[in-house]
């Protein structure tokens, strides 16, 4: 089946396979290398800093570890807090931690207890630079020059951020090209165990199926998106296969498809086993489709009625009762279709 039309078409539809789970793979690595300082912070912060390397930094965005836990000698009370809109009651407040000669303006949960805080170092915001800073040098002069040049927020919850933003989209990454990777590798080992391969061993030896296609295929014509030979249809798809006995098809008729507010033409086919095709495409093409299938298979039935909908889904064996006794009619000439 290798060398068959439908064995390249397995080949091709294993290469997009394999070709999406490589791109999945490196967008993954595409994003651990542009978040990597980030990623290392979620992953394995907090980091323990002590006193004198805070007094020692000057801006946060060069520290790769910024997820910290600080100790303070002690915390200090602002008044200023922050509460939600409608609500007195705050959710978090800002204190400053006192650090050797130094202090950390320091926003956290209210009902936070202890002198030891987790979060993250980062640049201080307009609020906190020309709003509280300068109202609490103002009740207490000797805080003037001794702020740390960053702040701390305590309030986020920046691992389970990290989570839900960074690795949770690398993970579904990983896993979906892993996942696609082993799928195109499985096919790629035993193409008969791959849709196409399964969708031609209904219809007998894939091998042998896949053959018989080959040797009708030069002579086959293409319309509305398959293709039609003088015992098959069948339809090739980015890494699937639809394929017909053409003497066993039993139904096929043009219906709209309706997307949102958009209306398609399409047509639908079915064989007596109950398998079914549908197929978006041109008008025009869509009828030329049905002419192509009436022409070879004449027993077919071609229009689509409420009792025709209600027989097959209800009393499929009346159906094909239908469809024989028309292919009897056929076979004595074609113009004892639907004659009793």
């Amino acid at each position: 089946m290798r060398n068959t039309l439908i064995g390249r078409h397995i080949r091709r539809g294993n290469r997009i396979l394999f070709a999406f789970g490589l791109v999945c793979w490196m967008l993954g690595l595409l994003i651990v290398l542009l978040t990597r300082r980030y990623l290392h912070n979620v992953l394995f912060g907090p980091f323990p800093i002590d006193s004198r390397t805070l007094l020692e930094m000057r801006d946060p965005d060069e520290r790769f570890e910024y997820f910290v836990t600080v100790r303070g000698d002690r915390v200090n009370r602002t008044g200023f807090a922050r509460s939600s809109a409608g609500s007195n009651e705050p959710f978090s407040e800002y204190v400053y931690l006192s650090i050797l000669d130094k202090n950390l303006l320091l926003h956290r949960s209210t009902g936070h207890q202890g002198s030891e805080h987790s979060g993250t170092l980062q640049q201080p915001s307009a609020y906190e630079r020309n709003t509280i800073r300068p109202k609490l040098e103002t009740e207490v002069p000797a805080l003037r020059g001794k702020w740390l040049p960053f702040t701390m927020d305590a309030t986020s919850r920046f691992r389970f951020g990290g989570y839900l933003l960074v690795v949770a989209p690398l993970s579904l990454l990983g896993v979906t090209g892993l996942w696609l990777l082993s799928k195109a590798t499985a096919r790629s080992l035993r193409p008969e165990k791959s849709p196409p391969g399964l969708a031609l061993s209904r219809l007998g030896n894939p091998e042998e199926v896949a053959s018989a296609i080959d040797i009708e295929a030069e002579r086959a014509v293409q319309v509305a998106g398959s293709h039609l030979s003088a015992s098959w249809l069948w339809r090739l798809e980015e890494t699937s296969v639809s394929v017909f006995r053409l003497d066993e098809i039993v139904w096929v008729y043009k219906t709209v498809l309706h997307t949102g507010l958009i209306s398609t033409p399409s047509y639908k086919v079915f064989d007596r086993h109950g398998v079914s095709m549908q197929v978006t495409f041109a008008e025009p093409e869509v009828d030329r489709f049905i002419y192509e299938i009436s022409s070879r298979v004449p027993w077919v039935i071609t229009e689509y009625t409420p009792h025709l909908d209600a027989l097959w889904h209800r009393n499929r064996q009346a159906f094909l009762e239908l469809v024989d006794q028309r292919r009897q009619q056929a076979h004595k000439g074609p113009e004892n279709l639907g004659k009793e």
